[in-house]
């Protein structure tokens, strides 16, 4: 009796092994670079003042790339130029 206790343990971890393999999906590969059919963003001063500025700044705004966007094109100097780059 032993034994196919045993046998019956074996036999269902292997199952389970089993079943947990079959469930498995090869996750999808992700492509690098921009997105197909889009370009990438490009932050284009448009002429003139600092409201200009921060309209083409502000795609940049997230954790990640504010930092760089801001020492890369600084805010016009000025009253308004602090104040949007403060914002």
């Amino acid at each position: 009796m032993l034994r196919s206790v045993y046998l019956a343990g074996v036999a269902y971890i292997a199952l389970c092994a089993y079943a947990v393999s079959e469930s498995r999906q090869p996750m999808p590969s992700v492509p690098e670079g921009p997105a197909a059919g889009h370009p990438p963003q490009t932050a284009e001063l448009p002429p003139g003042d600092a409201a200009g500025w921060f309209a083409a700044i502000k795609p940049f705004c997230n954790t990640v790339e504010a930092e760089t966007a801001l020492r890369q094109r600084p805010a016009p100097a000025g009253r308004d130029g602090a104040g949007y780059q403060a914002a």
